[in-house]
């Protein structure tokens, strides 16, 4: 398993939910920013992680959706289904450690143009991976 360290927004609430073992967990979309311009591309992750003490963590953290955050953790390729274009690839991180960079609130007051580009033009779709 590859190990990543990476650094990107936060696109969901972190909501706290329990597994059919009684394991509480979270999920949450991270979108990486990588290059500057017209090189300039973005790369979503799904982060998983699960325990009471690193769930609990996150949220006395106040990690949440425009967060900015440092995280590292186990890099998975796995199988994943979509409706809209059905057997596809999806990158999975099975989190380690995470540590929070800036809150929604310094992120949107930043008027640096070297700053980090969040995407906010994404529309939610994603192309599939190649085989």
């Amino acid at each position: 398993m590859a190990q990543i360290q990476v650094t990107g927004c936060v696109l969901n609430d972190l909501i706290p939910k329990t597994g059919q073992s009684g394991c509480p967990y979270v999920s949450f979309g991270l979108l990486e920013t990588t290059g500057y311009g017209k090189s300039r591309w973005t790369q979503i992750y799904q982060v998983w992680v699960w325990g009471k003490e690193e769930v609990d963590r996150l949220i006395k953290l106040g990690v949440g959706k425009d967060c900015m955050v440092w995280l590292t953790g186990s890099l998975r390729l796995v199988d994943a289904y979509t409706q809209k274009n059905g057997p596809t690839k999806q990158l999975k991180v099975a989190y380690k450690d995470c540590r929070l960079l800036s809150s929604p609130k310094e992120t949107q007051q930043t008027d640096n143009p070297a700053a980090p580009f969040f995407g906010k033009e994404l529309d939610g779709d994603r192309e599939p991976l190649p085989e």
